[in-house]
């Protein structure tokens, strides 16, 4: 008779457990906040800080078949609403525009030329602050692409002061050091 109670009270604290325990459906807290801070950490721009424009290269600047032909960084509402709203990297807004190195051209109306096989390859992660850059990403055809370096705000303010950006790229494995990007803030 006594085996028969423990065992029965055994059970009962065993039932007790069980249904008071976490949920076997649920996910864990820690893997949902682990997951946010780590889509959090891809995408990172400074508050307050506004580098709109476009990072002009110079015609030097070739990785195999293309030529970079800007950097595009947005502004802060940009910014803002592509992080609130959890946008897929497709719609992230920092951006590299290569043109193929013998690729036709035309003319938009308003006169400037473009290249009609132009890539853009947006960021999958990037970090845009004072004083830090970093652009990452992956394109089928380029290859993969990485940007680092620094923004410069004076240029921002006087084209005279220098480039808007400096740092290295490597693209598809071409290392490019010392790259200049003349700021051009649109017309």
């Amino acid at each position: 008779m006594r085996s028969t109670i423990t065992r029965s009270f055994g059970l009962a604290g065993l039932c007790l457990v069980v249904a008071c325990g976490p949920s076997q459906t649920a996910e864990p807290a820690g893997e949902t906040a682990t997951e946010a801070g780590a889509a959090a950490e891809l995408f990172v721009h400074e508050a307050g800080f506004d580098a709109f424009g476009y990072y002009m290269a110079d015609q030097d600047r070739i990785f195999g078949d293309w030529r970079l032909h800007h950097m595009f960084v947005g502004d802060s509402m940009m910014f803002d609403a592509f992080e609130a709203a959890g946008e897929p990297a497709d719609e992230a807004p920092v951006w590299l525009e290569f043109w193929p190195v013998d690729g036709e051209t035309a003319v938009n109306e308003l006169g400037q030329e473009y290249a009609v096989d132009a890539r853009r390859v947006r960021a999958d992660s990037y970090v845009v602050e004072r004083g830090r850059f970093e652009l990452r990403a992956e394109d089928d055809v380029i290859g993969s692409v990485l940007v680092s370096g620094m923004l410069h705000p004076d240029a921002f303010e006087d084209l005279a002061s220098g480039p808007g950006f400096t740092g290295g790229m490597e693209v598809a494995g071409d290392l490019h050091r010392n790259v200049s990007l003349h700021y051009f803030a649109g017309d």
